[in-house]
């Protein structure tokens, strides 16, 4: 059966309010692959599966190629009010990544059987480990093309990210000592502060003419350290978030 839909601008919004609404920080995706699961049931795909990670698959068309439109459910942690603002939707996961992964549900929607296959995907853990990904490599999908949906723009198609390096540190120094007297032994966070801002200073020199977007940058994500607020810490745990740019190797 040849069942083509058009999807209305409204109607499209109104969907991706209601994804919005749905709070799914990564390893907590369960109300989006289930809401998912039903509009794809009600848009016409078929083979409509919820996997063992809990990623949605679901089949619409038929033919060659074979296409998938990939996006991912999970959004960093940290609930953002839904709202409207002009012509503007706000919420955790307007832009990264459920307007893209809303948008590619309903272009797939409109495939008719005999143009082409449309595999669509709505992956978990893309912001955590991504296992929604590493599950699907695994089972060696029969697809020609595959396409993200990212916040990188509508006007043209990324074909690189930037790359990650994390570095985790962990300084540890001889002795601790009084706050009231921080001379008598080193400092594990000022240590690690120190190396920080060296790390940082020397990563990302030489980079005024480039754009943001191909900056290699230096972040510090996470500090450990300290037993007392009254005591110097002997030890420091720190994690550095490196972006590595596609022209850089």
């Amino acid at each position: 059966m040849d069942t083509h839909f058009t999807v209305t601008p409204r109607f499209a919004v109104k969907m991706l309010e209601k994804a919005l609404r749905l709070y799914t920080p990564s390893l907590s995706e369960k109300p989006m692959a289930e809401f998912l699961a039903d509009k794809c049931d009600d848009l016409g795909f078929e083979d409509i599966q919820i996997d063992e990670v809990g990623n949605v698959i679901a089949k619409k068309g038929s033919g060659a190629p074979r296409i998938m439109l990939c996006g991912h459910m999970d959004v960093v942690p940290g609930k953002v009010k839904v709202r409207k603002e002009g012509d503007s939707l706000y919420g955790r996961g307007a832009s990264d990544a459920k307007a893209p992964l809303m948008a590619m549900l309903f272009a797939a929607a409109s495939i008719q059987n005999n143009n082409g296959t449309i595999i669509f995907v709505g992956a978990v853990d893309e912001e955590g480990n991504a296992t929604g990904i590493k599950n699907l490599v695994k089972k060696k999908m029969d697809i020609d093309y595959a396409v993200f949906g990212e916040p990188s723009g509508i006007k043209k198609v990324t074909i690189a990210y930037k790359g990650r390096l994390a570095i985790n540190l962990k300084i540890s120094v001889e002795d601790s000592s009084h706050a009231s007297a921080p001379w008598l032994s080193k400092n594990a966070i000022l240590e690690s502060m120190i190396f920080a801002r060296e790390l940082k200073e020397k990563l990302e020199a030489n980079q005024e003419d480039k754009s943001k977007g191909m900056l290699l940058t230096a972040t510090m994500t996470e500090v450990k350290g300290g037993t007392s607020h009254n005591v110097t810490p002997k030890e420091c745990e720190t994690t550095f978030d490196i972006r590595i740019p596609v022209d850089m190797n």
